[in-house]
């Protein structure tokens, strides 16, 4: 995999790029967007060492709300 420099703010580019698709009524696009979202997520949380911490972010209401997104059946 490349490198790719701060996850955060690629996941929550990822996540507002859904929402921009979402309101454009373009649900495969939104759906995908934070499927990116969520992907970035899991590979930030799989780097913290902090077990607290790695619960705190997961279960963040802001990362909860793009995995329900994430999930969502089309």
């Amino acid at each position: 995999m490349k490198f790719q420099p701060n996850p955060t703010q690629r996941w929550k580019t990822y996540a507002v790029l859904g929402d921009l698709l979402q309101s454009q009524v373009r649900p495969d696009d939104a759906h995908r967007a934070y499927g990116d979202a969520y992907s970035v997520i899991e590979e930030v949380a799989t780097n913290l060492q902090d077990k607290s911490l790695k619960n705190t972010f997961l279960s963040s209401h802001y990362v909860q709300k793009i995995r329900k997104k994430a999930q969502r059946e089309r």
